[in-house]
C-alpha cells in the first residue's frame, strides 16, 4: 500500500508514547483512511483535515481523528503549522442513562446463566470497562483479597479494585462449572476470549426479561454503579480511582447523576403530596 511506511512509523511512534493496543489499531486504521483520502499528506491543506473529519458522524470520532492528525503532523510529518487553524472540537455534555439500584440489581440477578451472570456483576460491582472484561485473565482475580487487577486498560494504565463478597462468591462457581483455561471469559472457540458483541447481546437480554425500556448497554452498568456509589457517599476521589479516569473531571459528570436523580425524587414526593391535598379537600 501507498504510504505504508508512513503507518509502520506512526505505530511506532504511539508505542513508544506508551499507547495502548486498542488506541494503536483505532489510530491506525483512521491514518490510513486519511492517507486513502488525501493525495499526498506532506502538501494538504488544513481544509484537507477538515473534510476528513467532517466525514465521522459523531462529535467523538471527530476529536479522535484530530488526535491522530495532532501526533502525526507534530511527530510524524513534521509539521504543526497545519493544526494551527483547525476548530476546536466541542465535546456533547449528554448525561449517560442508568439504572437505578433496584433496576440494577434486577437486571443481574435475573439471569440463571452463571457465566452471564459472573459478567455483569464485574460490569456493575467491578465498575469495569467491557474491554476490561472481556480481556480479563485467570490470574488477574486474586482470591485472597477479592481484588481484580485490570492491565493495560484505557490510556495503557493498570488498576487493582475491590470486588464485593458476593461477586467472588459467583466467580469461584463460575470456575468451578466452566473452567476456563487462558481468559476467564472463554468464548467456543478453545483459548479465545468472549466477544464483545456477545456481552451487549448478553445485557440486551438482562434488561429486555426486566421489561426496562432504557437504552441500557454495558457501560450503563459502570455508569450506574458510578452514581450509585456517589449517592451513597463514596468520595469522587476513591470514585476516580475505582473507575480509572485521569482526571477528576470525568468522573465530576457523576455529580450532575446524582441531581438528577434528587430532583426526580423531589417531584415524585410533591406530586404525592399535590394529590394527598387534592384528595383530603
Amino acid at each position: 500500500m501507498k504510504n505504508q511506511h508512513l503507518i509502520d512509523e506512526f505505530k511506532k511512534y504511539l508505542q513508544l508514547a506508551g499507547m495502548s493496543p486498542r488506541t494503536i489499531r483505532s489510530y491506525s486504521k483512521i491514518l490510513k483512511d486519511y492517507l486513502n483520502f488525501v493525495p499526498d499528506p506532506y502538501f494538504a491543506t488544513t481544509q484537507d483535515l477538515i473534510d476528513f473529519a467532517l466525514t465521522k458522524n459523531s462529535v467523538s470520532h471527530r476529536k479522535q481523528t484530530q488526535g491522530v492528525f495532532k501526533h502525526f503532523y507534530r511527530k510524524i510529518i513534521l509539521k504543526p503549522k497545519i493544526l494551527t487553524c483547525l476548530p476546536k472540537i466541542k465535546k456533547q455534555s449528554k448525561l449517560p442513562v442508568i439504572l437505578s439500584e433496584v433496576e440494577a440489581h434486577h437486571v443481574i440477578a435475573g439471569l440463571l446463566n452463571i457465566k452471564h451472570r459472573s459478567i455483569l456483576h464485574l460490569l456493575y460491582y467491578g465498575g469495569m470497562r467491557i474491554s476490561e472484561v472481556v480481556n480479563l485473565k485467570i490470574f488477574d482475580i486474586n482470591g485472597k483479597n477479592n481484588t481484580v487487577h485490570i492491565k493495560n486498560a484505557k490510556g495503557a494504565k493498570d488498576r487493582v479494585i475491590p470486588l464485593p463478597e458476593e461477586t467472588m462468591d459467583l466467580l469461584r462457581a463460575y470456575y468451578k462449572k466452566y473452567k476456563p483455561k487462558t481468559y476467564l471469559f472463554n468464548s467456543y472457540i478453545k483459548n479465545t476470549k468472549y466477544s464483545v458483541k456477545s456481552i451487549r447481546k448478553v445485557v440486551k437480554k438482562a434488561v429486555h426479561l426486566q421489561g426496562i425500556s432504557k437504552n441500557i448497554t454495558p457501560h450503563s452498568l459502570r455508569h450506574s454503579r458510578a452514581t450509585h456509589l456517589l449517592a451513597n457517599g463514596v468520595d469522587i476521589k476513591f470514585i476516580k480511582q475505582f473507575l480509572g479516569h485521569n482526571s477528576i473531571k470525568t468522573t465530576e459528570r457523576y455529580l450532575h447523576l446524582t441531581t438528577t436523580m434528587l430532583q426526580d425524587q423531589i417531584t415524585t414526593a410533591d406530586r404525592f403530596l399535590k394529590h394527598k391535598i387534592e384528595t383530603a379537600a
